[in-house]
């Protein structure tokens, strides 16, 4: 730890960009102005370090590597920007707003952590604790919420944390679990201790796309590393699964979610998702425009509602069938990619992203989700951006 610490106080320039790092992935969760202006610094670092040290090299060669994976995400950005043009008399002012937000907030993200990691600036062990570090305050802030008034999760109102509501904290902790899985593959105790904390947090938000996406993840987490685990391993999921058995019996707002997980209840999703799907007839083929939810015309029990809750109809509704079949070529490429590199351990991540937007979160404006997106592609792609190629 001590070499660690003398090691950045030797290198400013990297103490300065880890402090970004570190603040900007700690404000994730939180979506506030801390988020706002880590995000904006981290780039302007990112700009200042490129062009002072005329590292050219570099972003030409991080782009050969992601070329395929930037065409598609070009073309994303394409569909965006050909919906809204299509279709000037539906925009909102968040139109444009979410369209050009992607573009800085997802796609310059990657390319200033490609740039920094082929720097050998940080690693993906540290990236992968801030990240954790950032989340753990806001369970912990959860728990502390329990503790002080129990009926939160006896009266089904769910964990909500200094969040505005129980499913951006499910998404949080749900997320969280997810890449707490690559903790448990290397250390087992410390692994199950974040599940065990992230596990309550996400359970007592009662946010059921949190469950069914976390969930799904770890099953295929299982599936992949079976062998590879010895019996303390399957001892502590025989009593995380009692543990999950003894609350259902006991806490009757948990049982009131899970039943209605069970017998599919949507909450209304099922209505927005066939009002969606009435209207992308309308414009099938370039979408209505980005983030235009509020510009159609909404029955008044539609309008209540903030989004589609469902990202392969929000695709459709926005940007066509053109948006929709990149953004599908954009996944297909990461899966393959995963596949082709042999880190299987991001498949759980990537069922993850794909299956808690099939009932919340926009991908258009979803702040914290794609940040973590964002990171979640540096690290699939970051293996190839191994190499230093010059000095910084």
């Amino acid at each position: 730890m001590n070499e660690y610490i003398l090691s950045l106080k030797a290198d400013k320039t990297k103490f300065a960009f880890k402090f970004l790092l570190f603040v900007w992935l700690c404000s994730v969760p939180f979506k506030n102005s801390i988020y706002q202006i880590s995000t904006i610094l981290l780039l302007v670092f990112c700009i200042w370090h490129f062009v002072y040290y005329k590292n050219y090299f570099i972003l030409k060669e991080n782009f050969k590597k992601t070329k395929i994976l930037s065409f598609f995400v070009g073309l994303i950005i394409l569909s965006m920007f050909l919906s809204n043009l299509l279709n000037l008399e539906l925009l909102t002012k968040d139109s444009w707003k979410n369209t050009l937000s992607f573009i800085y907030r997802y796609a310059f993200v990657f390319i200033a952590l490609a740039y920094f990691y082929s720097l050998k600036f940080f690693s993906k062990k540290e990236i992968i604790f801030m990240l954790l570090f950032g989340t753990m305050i806001l369970a912990l802030n959860g728990i502390f919420e329990a503790v002080l008034d129990p009926k939160i999760i006896t009266a089904s109102v769910g964990l909500t944390g200094p969040l505005n509501n129980r499913n951006a904290m499910g998404l949080m902790m749900s997320a969280s679990v997810v890449f707490s899985l690559f903790i448990l593959r290397k250390n087992l105790l410390f692994g199950f201790i974040l599940l065990a904390i992230y596990g309550f947090c996400m359970i007592f938000s009662f946010s059921r796309s949190g469950w069914v996406a976390s969930g799904v993840a770890f099953l295929i987490f299982l599936a992949l590393n079976f062998k590879k685990f010895d019996k303390r391993f399957f001892i502590a999921a025989i009593l995380f699964i009692v543990a999950l058995v003894l609350i259902y019996l006991n806490v009757d707002s948990f049982q009131t979610r899970f039943n209605q997980l069970l017998e599919g209840y949507s909450s209304y999703r099922t209505e927005l998702w066939k009002y969606a799907l009435s209207q992308i007839i309308n414009q099938p083929f370039f979408g209505h425009g980005n983030s235009v939810w509020r510009s159609l015309d909404l029955p008044p029990d539609i309008a209540l509602h903030t989004g589609v809750h469902n990202s392969t109809i929000e695709i459709l509704l926005f940007t066509g069938i053109f948006g929709l079949i990149v953004w599908i070529s954009a996944v297909l490429v990461v899966f393959f990619e995963i596949l082709k590199s042999k880190n299987f351990i991001y498949l759980p991540l990537l069922t993850y992203f794909i299956v808690i937007t099939q009932f919340d979160f926009s991908v258009f404006d979803s702040k914290e989700l794609f940040s973590y997106v964002s990171m979640f592609l540096f690290l699939v792609y970051s293996d190839k951006f191994k190499e230093s190629f010059c000095k910084h």
